[in-house]
Protein backbone atom coordinates (compact mmCIF):
# COMPACT_ATOMS: atom_id res chain seq x y z
CA UNK A 1 0.00 0.00 0.00
CA UNK A 2 1.34 3.46 -0.80
CA UNK A 3 -0.38 6.89 -0.28
CA UNK A 4 0.69 10.15 -1.22
CA UNK A 5 -0.68 13.50 0.29
CA UNK A 6 -0.36 17.03 0.09
CA UNK A 7 -0.15 19.03 3.67
CA UNK A 8 -1.86 22.50 4.38
CA UNK A 9 0.30 25.25 5.36
CA UNK A 10 1.09 25.58 8.60
CA UNK A 11 -0.93 22.63 9.57
CA UNK A 12 2.24 19.99 9.58
CA UNK A 13 5.88 19.73 10.41
CA UNK A 14 6.39 16.97 7.42
CA UNK A 15 7.52 17.50 4.40
CA UNK A 16 5.04 18.56 1.74
CA UNK A 17 4.54 14.89 0.47
CA UNK A 18 4.87 11.78 2.69
CA UNK A 19 4.60 8.00 1.37
CA UNK A 20 3.70 5.01 3.54
CA UNK A 21 4.43 1.83 1.86
CA UNK A 22 3.43 -1.68 3.33
CA UNK A 23 6.97 -3.94 3.57
CA UNK A 24 7.77 -7.35 4.08
CA UNK A 25 9.23 -6.43 7.22
CA UNK A 26 6.88 -6.67 10.18
CA UNK A 27 6.37 -3.67 12.13
CA UNK A 28 5.55 -5.62 15.64
CA UNK A 29 6.15 -8.63 17.46
CA UNK A 30 2.69 -10.20 16.71
CA UNK A 31 0.21 -10.01 14.06
CA UNK A 32 -2.27 -7.27 15.94
CA UNK A 33 0.41 -5.38 16.27
CA UNK A 34 0.85 -5.62 12.50
CA UNK A 35 -3.16 -4.94 11.65
CA UNK A 36 -2.81 -2.29 13.74
CA UNK A 37 -0.21 -0.53 12.30
CA UNK A 38 -1.40 -1.27 8.60
CA UNK A 39 -4.89 -0.03 9.36
CA UNK A 40 -3.90 2.96 11.14
CA UNK A 41 -1.89 4.41 7.89
CA UNK A 42 -4.44 3.68 5.73
CA UNK A 43 -7.13 5.25 7.61
CA UNK A 44 -4.94 8.24 8.83
CA UNK A 45 -3.67 8.76 4.78
CA UNK A 46 -7.31 8.45 3.37
CA UNK A 47 -8.39 11.48 6.21
CA UNK A 48 -5.99 13.20 5.40
CA UNK A 49 -6.73 12.74 1.49
CA UNK A 50 -10.44 13.73 2.52
CA UNK A 51 -9.64 16.72 4.97
CA UNK A 52 -6.51 18.23 3.01
CA UNK A 53 -7.82 17.93 -0.62
CA UNK A 54 -5.12 15.88 -1.48
CA UNK A 55 -5.11 12.18 -3.42
CA UNK A 56 -4.92 8.26 -2.36
CA UNK A 57 -2.94 6.80 -5.18
CA UNK A 58 -3.28 3.40 -3.75
CA UNK A 59 -5.62 1.10 -2.07
CA UNK A 60 -5.64 0.33 1.60
CA UNK A 61 -3.77 -2.78 2.43
CA UNK A 62 -5.59 -5.88 1.73
CA UNK A 63 -5.55 -8.68 4.22
CA UNK A 64 -3.15 -10.61 3.15
CA UNK A 65 -0.94 -7.45 3.46
CA UNK A 66 -1.84 -7.44 7.30
CA UNK A 67 0.08 -10.58 7.90
CA UNK A 68 3.49 -9.10 5.86
CA UNK A 69 3.86 -6.36 8.45
CA UNK A 70 3.87 -2.75 7.49
CA UNK A 71 6.86 0.32 7.23
CA UNK A 72 7.13 3.59 7.01
CA UNK A 73 8.68 6.20 4.79
CA UNK A 74 9.21 9.41 4.27
CA UNK A 75 12.03 11.72 3.02
CA UNK A 76 14.47 12.13 5.47
CA UNK A 77 13.20 10.25 8.17
CA UNK A 78 14.49 6.94 9.65
CA UNK A 79 12.02 4.99 11.40
CA UNK A 80 12.55 2.49 13.85
CA UNK A 81 16.33 2.92 13.97
CA UNK A 82 16.89 1.58 10.57
CA UNK A 83 14.51 -1.54 11.34
CA UNK A 84 11.47 -0.14 9.95
CA UNK A 85 9.63 0.30 13.01
CA UNK A 86 10.78 -2.65 14.97
CA UNK A 87 11.00 -1.50 18.77
CA UNK A 88 13.96 -2.00 20.75
CA UNK A 89 14.71 -3.72 23.89
CA UNK A 90 15.88 -2.07 26.64
CA UNK A 91 16.33 -3.66 30.60
CA UNK A 92 14.83 -0.90 33.12
CA UNK A 93 15.21 -1.38 36.34
CA UNK A 94 14.43 -5.18 36.44
CA UNK A 95 12.05 -4.95 33.76
CA UNK A 96 12.13 -5.84 30.32
CA UNK A 97 10.75 -2.86 27.83
CA UNK A 98 10.08 -2.19 23.65
CA UNK A 99 10.36 0.85 22.59
CA UNK A 100 10.10 2.27 18.88
CA UNK A 101 12.22 5.29 18.13
CA UNK A 102 10.37 7.06 15.31
CA UNK A 103 11.70 9.60 12.81
CA UNK A 104 14.57 12.51 13.24
CA UNK A 105 14.94 15.70 15.35
CA UNK A 106 14.82 16.91 18.96
CA UNK A 107 13.02 14.14 21.20
CA UNK A 108 9.59 13.36 22.14
CA UNK A 109 8.81 10.80 24.34
CA UNK A 110 4.94 10.15 23.69
CA UNK A 111 2.97 7.74 26.15
CA UNK A 112 -0.01 5.83 25.03
CA UNK A 113 -3.35 4.99 27.14
CA UNK A 114 -4.53 1.83 28.70
CA UNK A 115 -4.51 -1.29 26.89
CA UNK A 116 -2.89 0.84 23.88
CA UNK A 117 1.14 0.08 22.58
CA UNK A 118 3.78 2.32 20.87
CA UNK A 119 2.11 2.11 17.84
CA UNK A 120 -0.34 4.35 18.93
CA UNK A 121 1.52 6.70 17.82
CA UNK A 122 2.75 5.77 14.06
CA UNK A 123 0.42 8.66 12.15
CA UNK A 124 1.81 11.11 14.44
CA UNK A 125 5.32 10.57 14.05
CA UNK A 126 4.55 10.03 9.92
CA UNK A 127 3.32 13.33 10.06
CA UNK A 128 6.17 15.10 11.87
CA UNK A 129 8.28 13.70 9.71
CA UNK A 130 12.29 14.90 9.91
CA UNK A 131 11.27 17.65 12.74
CA UNK A 132 10.75 15.02 15.83
CA UNK A 133 12.73 11.92 16.99
CA UNK A 134 9.38 10.40 18.80
CA UNK A 135 10.04 8.07 21.63
CA UNK A 136 7.43 5.21 21.98
CA UNK A 137 7.54 2.81 24.60
CA UNK A 138 4.99 -0.26 25.44
CA UNK A 139 4.53 1.24 29.18
CA UNK A 140 4.97 -1.91 31.68
CA UNK A 141 2.41 -4.62 31.33
CA UNK A 142 1.01 -3.26 27.62
CA UNK A 143 2.22 -5.00 24.18
CA UNK A 144 5.96 -6.30 24.20
CA UNK A 145 7.45 -4.92 27.39
CA UNK A 146 7.33 -6.53 31.29
CA UNK A 147 4.41 -7.88 32.07
CA UNK A 148 4.90 -7.74 36.26
CA UNK A 149 1.62 -9.38 37.98
CA UNK A 150 2.94 -7.17 41.51
CA UNK A 151 0.41 -4.07 41.58
CA UNK A 152 3.14 -1.90 43.05
CA UNK A 153 5.45 -2.12 40.85
CA UNK A 154 2.50 0.13 38.36
CA UNK A 155 2.66 2.54 41.46
CA UNK A 156 3.47 5.78 39.10
CA UNK A 157 6.86 6.43 41.29
CA UNK A 158 7.58 3.47 39.64
CA UNK A 159 6.68 4.13 36.65
CA UNK A 160 8.52 7.60 36.57
CA UNK A 161 11.77 6.04 37.61
CA UNK A 162 11.28 3.37 34.67
CA UNK A 163 10.81 6.12 32.11
CA UNK A 164 14.39 8.36 33.65
CA UNK A 165 16.23 4.99 33.05
CA UNK A 166 14.79 4.73 29.66
CA UNK A 167 15.89 8.40 28.45
CA UNK A 168 19.45 7.51 30.26
CA UNK A 169 19.46 4.33 28.02
CA UNK A 170 18.83 6.53 24.64
CA UNK A 171 21.05 9.48 26.11
CA UNK A 172 18.48 11.80 26.16
CA UNK A 173 19.01 14.59 28.76
CA UNK A 174 15.50 16.03 28.20
CA UNK A 175 12.46 15.48 26.32
CA UNK A 176 9.31 17.03 24.96
CA UNK A 177 6.55 14.77 26.21
CA UNK A 178 3.30 13.63 25.30
CA UNK A 179 0.58 11.29 27.38
CA UNK A 180 -2.53 10.38 26.26
CA UNK A 181 -5.39 9.24 29.15
CA UNK A 182 -3.47 7.00 31.93
CA UNK A 183 -0.20 8.08 29.99
CA UNK A 184 -1.27 11.75 30.44
CA UNK A 185 -1.61 11.06 34.00
CA UNK A 186 2.19 9.69 33.82
CA UNK A 187 3.46 11.87 31.79
CA UNK A 188 2.57 14.99 34.57
CA UNK A 189 3.94 13.03 37.13
CA UNK A 190 7.00 12.57 35.32
CA UNK A 191 7.14 16.30 35.03
CA UNK A 192 6.54 16.88 38.62
CA UNK A 193 9.24 14.13 39.27
CA UNK A 194 11.76 14.99 36.92
CA UNK A 195 11.25 18.61 35.69
CA UNK A 196 14.50 19.38 34.08
CA UNK A 197 14.18 16.67 31.65
CA UNK A 198 10.93 17.73 30.20
CA UNK A 199 11.12 21.10 27.83
CA UNK A 200 7.24 20.82 26.90
CA UNK A 201 4.13 18.86 28.28
CA UNK A 202 1.49 17.83 26.07
CA UNK A 203 -1.57 16.19 27.47
CA UNK A 204 -4.26 14.45 25.80
CA UNK A 205 -7.50 13.68 27.55
CA UNK A 206 -6.31 13.42 30.69
CA UNK A 207 -6.80 14.49 34.37
CA UNK A 208 -4.55 15.01 37.13
CA UNK A 209 -6.40 12.43 39.52
CA UNK A 210 -9.03 12.34 41.64
CA UNK A 211 -9.34 14.74 44.96
CA UNK A 212 -12.46 13.24 46.50
CA UNK A 213 -12.55 10.58 48.55
CA UNK A 214 -15.98 9.00 47.93
CA UNK A 215 -14.64 9.13 43.89
CA UNK A 216 -11.61 7.35 45.00
CA UNK A 217 -13.28 4.91 46.89
CA UNK A 218 -15.93 4.21 43.55
CA UNK A 219 -12.72 4.06 41.41
CA UNK A 220 -11.00 1.45 43.57
CA UNK A 221 -14.40 -0.51 43.61
CA UNK A 222 -14.68 -0.20 39.87
CA UNK A 223 -11.63 -0.73 38.95
CA UNK A 224 -11.46 -4.14 40.83
CA UNK A 225 -14.36 -5.41 39.08
CA UNK A 226 -12.60 -4.59 35.96
CA UNK A 227 -9.50 -6.63 37.52
CA UNK A 228 -11.30 -9.50 38.70
CA UNK A 229 -13.25 -9.80 34.70
CA UNK A 230 -9.53 -10.30 33.30
CA UNK A 231 -8.76 -12.66 35.68
CA UNK A 232 -11.38 -14.72 35.08
CA UNK A 233 -13.11 -14.17 32.20
CA UNK A 234 -10.00 -13.71 30.42
CA UNK A 235 -8.96 -10.76 27.84
CA UNK A 236 -11.64 -11.57 25.01
CA UNK A 237 -14.20 -10.70 27.20
CA UNK A 238 -12.85 -7.55 29.51
CA UNK A 239 -12.45 -5.96 25.47
CA UNK A 240 -15.98 -6.73 24.53
CA UNK A 241 -17.21 -4.75 28.20
CA UNK A 242 -14.65 -2.36 28.07
CA UNK A 243 -15.09 -1.08 24.50
CA UNK A 244 -18.97 -0.49 25.59
CA UNK A 245 -18.01 2.31 27.97
CA UNK A 246 -19.96 5.59 27.59
CA UNK A 247 -16.24 6.87 27.07
CA UNK A 248 -15.46 5.24 23.60
CA UNK A 249 -18.86 6.28 21.90
CA UNK A 250 -17.67 8.63 19.57
CA UNK A 251 -15.78 5.85 18.41
CA UNK A 252 -18.19 4.52 16.50
CA UNK A 253 -17.90 7.07 13.74
CA UNK A 254 -14.29 5.64 12.74
CA UNK A 255 -14.46 3.18 9.83
CA UNK A 256 -14.87 -0.61 10.62
CA UNK A 257 -11.54 -1.51 9.46
CA UNK A 258 -9.89 1.19 12.33
CA UNK A 259 -12.13 -0.10 14.99
CA UNK A 260 -11.30 -3.63 14.37
CA UNK A 261 -7.70 -2.60 14.70
CA UNK A 262 -8.31 -0.79 17.47
CA UNK A 263 -9.84 -4.19 19.07
CA UNK A 264 -7.09 -5.87 17.70
CA UNK A 265 -4.09 -3.82 19.76
CA UNK A 266 -6.56 -3.95 23.02
CA UNK A 267 -6.08 -7.92 22.61
CA UNK A 268 -2.09 -8.19 22.60
CA UNK A 269 -1.71 -7.73 26.34
CA UNK A 270 -1.36 -10.10 29.32
CA UNK A 271 -4.73 -9.87 31.39
CA UNK A 272 -3.07 -10.62 34.58
CA UNK A 273 -0.44 -7.45 33.93
CA UNK A 274 -3.73 -5.53 32.75
CA UNK A 275 -5.16 -6.36 36.61
CA UNK A 276 -2.24 -5.77 38.45
CA UNK A 277 -1.69 -2.12 36.52
CA UNK A 278 -5.24 -1.10 37.50
CA UNK A 279 -4.70 -2.01 41.10
CA UNK A 280 -1.21 -0.17 41.04
CA UNK A 281 -2.12 2.95 39.25
CA UNK A 282 -5.43 3.34 38.77
CA UNK A 283 -7.21 6.73 40.15
CA UNK A 284 -8.41 5.41 42.74
CA UNK A 285 -5.21 4.52 44.47
CA UNK A 286 -2.61 7.17 43.05
CA UNK A 287 -2.09 10.34 44.84
CA UNK A 288 -3.96 13.11 42.48
CA UNK A 289 -1.90 16.14 41.47
CA UNK A 290 -3.83 19.10 41.64
CA UNK A 291 -2.87 20.75 44.38
CA UNK A 292 0.95 20.78 42.65
CA UNK A 293 0.04 22.11 39.00
CA UNK A 294 1.41 25.50 39.91
CA UNK A 295 4.40 24.41 40.69
CA UNK A 296 5.24 23.01 36.77
CA UNK A 297 7.18 25.89 35.00
CA UNK A 298 6.94 24.34 31.57
CA UNK A 299 4.82 25.34 28.54
CA UNK A 300 2.02 23.02 29.06
CA UNK A 301 -0.35 22.34 25.76
CA UNK A 302 -3.94 20.78 26.65
CA UNK A 303 -5.52 18.73 23.84
CA UNK A 304 -9.03 17.21 24.63
CA UNK A 305 -12.15 16.15 22.25
CA UNK A 306 -14.62 18.60 22.43
CA UNK A 307 -17.16 15.65 22.49
CA UNK A 308 -15.46 14.19 25.52
CA UNK A 309 -17.48 16.38 28.23
CA UNK A 310 -15.74 15.09 31.36
CA UNK A 311 -12.46 15.15 29.99
CA UNK A 312 -13.34 18.93 28.90
CA UNK A 313 -14.20 20.07 32.24
CA UNK A 314 -11.14 18.21 33.62
CA UNK A 315 -8.78 20.37 30.73
CA UNK A 316 -10.34 23.41 31.62
CA UNK A 317 -9.12 22.80 35.22
CA UNK A 318 -6.17 21.89 34.04
CA UNK A 319 -5.38 24.91 32.64
CA UNK A 320 -6.82 26.95 35.52
CA UNK A 321 -4.10 25.17 37.84
CA UNK A 322 -0.92 25.52 35.66
CA UNK A 323 1.16 28.52 34.94
CA UNK A 324 1.85 28.30 31.51
CA UNK A 325 -1.11 26.52 30.09
CA UNK A 326 -2.89 26.36 26.75
CA UNK A 327 -6.29 24.47 25.90
CA UNK A 328 -6.94 23.41 22.95
CA UNK A 329 -10.27 21.72 22.04
CA UNK A 330 -10.76 19.97 19.27
CA UNK A 331 -14.01 19.81 17.28
CA UNK A 332 -16.04 16.08 16.28
CA UNK A 333 -13.64 14.11 18.56
CA UNK A 334 -14.20 12.37 21.72
CA UNK A 335 -11.44 10.48 24.13
CA UNK A 336 -8.76 9.16 21.43
CA UNK A 337 -8.60 12.84 19.65
CA UNK A 338 -5.27 11.36 17.88
CA UNK A 339 -7.14 8.26 16.75
CA UNK A 340 -10.48 10.53 16.11
CA UNK A 341 -9.08 13.30 14.38
CA UNK A 342 -5.49 12.90 13.60
CA UNK A 343 -5.07 15.89 11.15
CA UNK A 344 -6.05 17.99 13.77
CA UNK A 345 -4.20 16.34 16.62
CA UNK A 346 -0.82 16.27 14.75
CA UNK A 347 -1.30 19.81 13.66
CA UNK A 348 -1.77 20.80 17.26
CA UNK A 349 0.67 18.90 18.68
CA UNK A 350 3.56 20.41 15.96
CA UNK A 351 2.32 23.79 17.19
CA UNK A 352 2.99 23.27 20.53
CA UNK A 353 6.32 22.25 19.74
CA UNK A 354 7.26 25.14 17.95
CA UNK A 355 6.59 27.10 20.78
CA UNK A 356 9.40 28.95 22.09
CA UNK A 357 10.97 28.18 25.55
CA UNK A 358 11.57 30.82 28.27
CA UNK A 359 14.63 32.48 27.21
CA UNK A 360 15.03 31.00 23.76
CA UNK A 361 15.50 32.76 20.46
CA UNK A 362 12.59 33.39 18.18
CA UNK A 363 12.74 32.71 14.61
CA UNK A 364 13.77 37.07 14.33
CA UNK A 365 16.24 36.27 17.33
CA UNK A 366 14.16 37.92 19.92
CA UNK A 367 13.12 36.71 23.13
CA UNK A 368 10.02 35.96 23.81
Amino acid sequence: MSARFRAPRGCLVAPAAISFSVKPSAYGATPPERLLASTLIAGFTALLSGEAGGRIIARAPTVGAFGRGVGVSAPDVAVGGGQQGLPGRFALRGQDYACRVLGAGPALLALHGFTGTGATWLPLAAALGSSRRVLAPDLLGHGDSGASRDPARYQLGEQTADLAALLDALSEDAVDLLGYSRGGRLALAFALAYPARVRRLLLESTSAGLDDEAERAARRTQDEGWAELLETAGLAAFVREWERLPLWASQARLPPTLRAALRAQRSVHDPRALAACLRGSGQGVQPHDWLRLSTLGVPVTVIVGALDDKYVALARRLQAGLRQAELNLVAEAGHAVHLEQPLAFAARVAAALDRPLAGAPTAAGEGR
